[in-house]
């Protein structure tokens, strides 16, 4: 009942109370996996185009870069676009507030942090839009796995967002309906904690990098916990080899 009343009820009522758009670009999402290849890759091209012209134009990390190589942030062509260079984990780091648009503010935009799969988290920012936007692709990807809005889920992932309000726990209870286990703090202690909410909450969904669940289920079997199950497991893979995911595979089968 909570499911559909999060899915229904719930999520239409918190977006019309925070002005949000997180329907609408889900559902603008999901109609355009029925457009024709050609018109995908038009506006595909298009949206690349307009954001190199608006780093160029925006932005003085890339404004420099661009420079450097004789690139005016115009693409006419592929061949444009190969030029353009890579930026790594390492030039964002260092370069956090040049790679920020100078149409917005950082104290009026939303800091957030990945899920530090590599061994450090990396620092973003996003304005609202971008925010929902994201949220929205999220949303779609996760329903393809077999995910709906109002599932409980339990996450595994490193600094997860912490419900320190009223506001934010009523969301997490009605609307979210997700608990974490920080993988940037994995102990035997916080993964007893972790499977105590897992008992009482029963999520239907799990979700979080392969590694990050191959190294919940090493635990599980170390510590010989058998009592656990899920209906559904939602794994990033961003490096993870053929090998570790066999591994993976073999000891979440300890886990049900």
């Amino acid at each position: 009942m909570l499911n559909w009343l999060s899915k229904y009820v719930f999520f239409p009522l918190w977006e019309i109370k925070d002005g949000a758009h997180r329907r609408q670009y889900l559902s603008e999402l999901s109609a355009s996996e029925w457009l024709s290849p050609e018109l995908l890759r038009k506006q595909q091209w298009d949206r690349v185009r307009e954001m190199v012209r608006y780093a160029f134009k925006h932005c003085p990390y890339y404004h420099t870069r661009f420079t450097s190589i004789g690139f005016d942030g115009t693409i006419s062509q592929w061949d444009d676009f190969s030029r353009l260079p890579l930026l790594t984990k390492q030039d964002i780091r260092t370069n956090q507030l040049n790679l920020l648009s100078q149409e917005f503010r950082r104290e009026d935009l939303i800091e957030a942090k990945t899920g530090g799969s590599t061994g450090t988290a990396l620092t973003l920012y996003f304005d609202q839009d971008c925010q929902e936007l994201r949220n929205a692709a999220a949303m779609r990807s996760n329903q393809w796995a077999g995910w709906d809005i109002g599932m409980k889920v339990a996450a595994i992932w490193g600094n997860p967002p912490v419900a320190d309000t009223l506001k934010k726990k009523i969301r997490r209870l009605l609307l979210d309906r997700t608990f974490y286990l920080d993988t940037m703090d994995i102990s035997e202690k916080s993964i007893h904690r972790f499977l105590d909410e897992w008992r009482r909450e029963r999520p239907t969904f799990i979700f979080g990098h392969s590694h990050s669940i191959y190294i919940l289920a090493s635990y599980l079997r170390r510590l010989g916990l058998r009592s656990i199950c899920v209906h559904m497991v939602l794994l990033l893979l961003p490096w993870c080899c053929l090998n570790l995911n066999g591994k993976l595979l073999k000891k979440c089968s300890v886990a049900g």
